[in-house]
């Protein structure tokens, strides 16, 4: 896991608030999952922070059990190709803006709450998937080419973009 230092501080100080954890993206490795992440700790949710050009491509990202995951997918290629878990039992967020920022990824819902949000940008969610979960499964499109949804007969609801 790469955290740079900056990100680090401000990760202390949100955990002081009790907010959230910010686990950072870069091209040294993976993510991993701190055990401020963990359920029981003392977070609420984890935001994985995917902002630059392919800071997280080619991935897999596992979002811890229990915690609220928000993933941000914003430039060129930041997310491309990657594969999204959420967490099992809890919300999932995915905001993706940028060419081909999400462009191939697969996004796996588990049973909670599962969003996904292509941005203005064309292509940044050309090639994308979404398979819902047995929660809320919704797609927002501002300008972008939807994702192809899958499972949604098993989602509690289903909104694919208009």
């Amino acid at each position: 896991m790469a955290v740079h230092r900056n990100m680090a501080i401000s990760a202390s100080l949100l955990l002081a608030w009790g907010a959230v954890f910010l686990i950072a993206c870069g091209n040294s490795g993976q993510p991993g999952t701190p055990p401020e992440c963990q359920p029981g700790g003392p977070s609420e949710a984890c935001i994985v922070d995917c902002t630059n050009s392919a800071a997280c491509s080619e991935r897999t990202i596992t979002c811890p059990a229990g915690l609220t995951c928000k993933i941000d997918c914003n430039g060129p290629d930041s997310c491309d190709t990657s594969n999204i878990i959420c967490p099992p039992n809890a919300t999932c967020q995915l905001s993706c803006e940028g060419i081909d920022a999400c462009g191939d990824m697969i996004l796996q819902c588990g049973t909670g709450n599962c969003e996904l949000t292509c941005g203005q940008t064309a292509t940044a969610c050309k090639g994308a998937k979404m398979i819902c979960g047995n929660g809320e499964c919704q797609a927002t499109c501002s300008g972008s080419t939807p994702p192809t949804m899958m499972g949604c007969q098993e989602a509690a609801v289903c909104i694919e973009c208009k």
